[in-house]
């Protein structure tokens, strides 16, 4: 795998190799089973939500 630069780049690095169409995501305390288009999204979101508010490449963040 290349070396990944961010958490989004480790993400979808993983899903182009290990082509798989479903994924465990943690809700409210509990597992859920969902498409990884479906994650992939959701990603995209967050990564947008991250730029709107001034992060940046280089810039660290704590995901909790």
């Amino acid at each position: 795998m290349p070396e990944s630069r961010t958490l989004c780049d480790t993400f979808f690095s993983g899903l182009a190799i290990e082509k798989r169409d479903r994924v465990l995501a943690k809700r409210n305390g509990s597992w859920t089973e969902m498409s990884t288009s479906q994650f992939a999204e959701q990603v995209r979101r967050a990564a947008g939500a991250l730029r709107a508010r001034g992060i940046r490449a280089g810039d660290s963040v704590a995901i909790l």
